[in-house]
């Protein structure tokens, strides 16, 4: 299945495999997907999926589908444990960061999904 979804004001291109809106047709709660972009010594994206969507202001695709997008910066570079989540500050315009696409799969019992950017 492919989709828009508006993000923060912006459009994303939303690919779900097959198997994947099989399994979000059968929910009877919204799946929550969070893609963060992460700013420290290096870039880091990671897409989390949380069963339980909570936030009622995320955006929703197809009643079963919420996503939310976070664009963090470290407040200072280390590497290790200090590089985590906890050190980071939310960006004051983080519809500058807004991916383009989000692509949604299920493989081998576990949720998997990826975003980026066109060139």
């Amino acid at each position: 299945m492919q989709s828009q979804i508006e993000v923060n004001g912006r459009q994303v291109q939303v690919e779900v495999s097959r198997r994947a809106d099989k399994l979000l047709q059968q929910r009877t709660t919204p799946l929550r997907v969070e893609m963060e972009l992460h700013f420290g010594c290096m870039v880091r994206k990671q897409v989390t999926f949380h069963e339980q969507a909570t936030a009622e202001y995320l955006p929703e695709l197809s009643g079963n589908l919420k996503v939310d997008f976070r664009p963090l910066i470290n407040k200072v570079c280390s590497v290790g444990a200090a590089s985590s989540s906890e050190t980071a500050v939310p960006m004051e315009h983080p519809e500058a960061f807004v991916p383009h696409w989000l692509k949604i799969d299920y493989h081998h019992g576990q949720w998997q999904g990826e975003f980026g950017y066109q060139k």
